[in-house]
């Protein structure tokens, strides 16, 4: 068993890194591999240095979208022992997420539609 499932998070996969994880899963990388966490931070730092204002998680607060830097969580993360989200599981949703499933802290980072998805629904029976 990869250590990443000893380790909270739902699968091994990306290293952890995803960019279709939602901020749980973030917090749990920071505080599990800061060096892996540092090493997407900086790539997402690259990104945005050729794209602009974009980012992996976003920012809901007071209703309003913006994109939020893993360099800005990272902060927060620091500043803070705990954040509201972070006992209520969640993680990456790559290799799990069906219509069925998209709910919770990864969906709410996700923007809303059906969208592309890495496996198709699975058929409901009638």
């Amino acid at each position: 068993m990869p250590d990443a499932y000893g380790e909270g998070f739902s699968h091994a996969n990306c290293a952890g890194m995803c960019v279709k994880a939602g901020m749980h899963h973030w917090a749990r990388l920071y505080r599990a591999h800061p060096d892996r966490y540092r090493r997407a931070e900086q790539e997402e730092g690259r990104l945005r240095d050729l794209l602009g204002d974009v980012s992996i998680l976003t920012d809901r607060t007071g209703g309003k979208k913006r994109p939020l830097p893993l360099s800005e969580f990272r902060q927060r993360l620091e500043n803070r022992c705990s954040l509201p989200f972070e006992d209520d599981g969640g993680g990456c949703g790559c290799a799990l997420e069906t219509e069925d499933t998209a709910t919770g802290p990864v969906a709410d980072t996700k923007p809303p539609g059906p969208g592309p998805r890495p496996y198709p629904a699975p058929e409901r029976a009638a």
